[in-house]
């Protein structure tokens, strides 16, 4: 189990339960769920047990800029992904981690000791999964540049699998919130449960070990990182509107065609792909959450045709609208 401080010094006690500020990011699948506020803001941490894997969904809803400081009561073999928000942090035998939204990696601490920075009026959210090593050896047959890492695991270093932290694909995402929401239960689940996260464990060894840098990778500078970000904002702050590439390179102050090849590179999508998985973002959450009707919901992500939003939709889930729709 973590242990979360604010300060060297000070223990954050954990909550058992999710508070009311923090209720729309509950996941019906979770077997426990804790919670720690502060100053900073809230943190709510959401597992799912499986015989062979224990994944982890934390989410940080911060009020003010802060420095969290964590460790692990015992060693932690991870795939861990930033699916919302990019992670600043410090891990003791590694160093300084920057692992962007959309990146993901696995990782191995014997004995975890790490601190966070996390900035204020930000959402972040942090999807782990924590394999047993039997299943990694199980599979380094069909990834031989899997065992090295196998190997220092086994020796007991702190160790990343890749120095560069691989892209996630839109496969990948999907799956993940498959694991987090879905609608089975009892054996059924565990069953379901299982197959996806191996699944999900395959797909990220393969985009890790497999897939080669893209040749036409721009050089970005730190400044131009920053104005990607901005971006990024500006888009999540506008989903029902969008404005134009030409329009989001005079606001940020960067050439449009580097700015359209960094957003990718950066984030894995096109900034027309993005705008896209942040309205089906927005549209199963009010789904699964609210009694919107599916027409008004298809308005709110900025579809005026209710076939277009329904055809959007299920290219990203697999299922349409109505699958998800809050009952009641």
């Amino acid at each position: 189990m973590y242990e979360i401080k604010t300060s060297h010094a000070q223990q954050t006690p954990f909550i058992a339960g999710i508070p009311s500020d923090l209720e729309r990011y509950a996941i019906d699948n979770a077997d426990k769920s804790f919670h720690v506020s502060g100053d900073y803001g809230l943190q709510l941490f959401q597992l799912i047990e499986g015989d062979n894997f224990e994944t982890w969904c934390i989410d940080f809803d911060i009020k003010a800029d802060a420095i969290l400081y964590s460790s692990a009561q015992k060693p932690a073999l991870s795939l861990h992904t930033a699916v919302k928000n990019d992670f600043n942090y410090h891990l003791n035998g590694i160093g300084d981690v920057l692992l962007p939204a959309g990146r993901f990696n696995f990782t191995y601490a014997p004995q975890l000791e790490g601190r966070m920075k996390v900035e204020a009026d930000q959402f972040y959210r942090y999807f782990e999964i924590h394999p047993v090593f039997s299943i990694l050896e199980d599979l380094a047959d069909c990834f031989p540049d899997l065992v090295p890492f196998l190997r220092r695991v086994e020796r007991g270093d702190t160790v990343m699998l890749k120095d560069s932290h691989p892209t996630a694909t839109q496969e990948m995402l999907t799956i993940i919130h498959r694991i987090l929401y879905n609608k089975l239960e009892g054996r059924l689940r565990k069953i379901y449960l299982e197959i996806k996260i191996y699944e999900l464990v395959v797909l990220a060894l393969y985009q890790s070990l497999q897939v080669e840098s893209p040749p036409n990778a721009v050089f970005l500078t730190a400044y131009e990182i920053e104005k990607i970000r901005e971006t990024k904002d500006h888009l999540e702050k506008n989903i029902d509107n969008p404005l134009p590439i030409s329009a989001l390179s005079r606001i940020v102050g960067m050439n449009g065609t580097k700015l359209k090849r960094g957003f990718k590179q950066l984030y894995n999508a096109t900034i027309f792909e993005f705008v896209i998985n942040l309205r089906m973002e927005k549209a199963i959450d009010l789904l699964q959450k609210t009694n919107i009707s599916i027409q008004e919901i298809a308005i709110m992500t900025g579809y005026s045709n209710v076939s277009n939003f329904t055809n959007a939709f299920k290219r990203k889930f697999g299922q349409p609208p109505s699958f998800f729709k809050l009952k009641g």
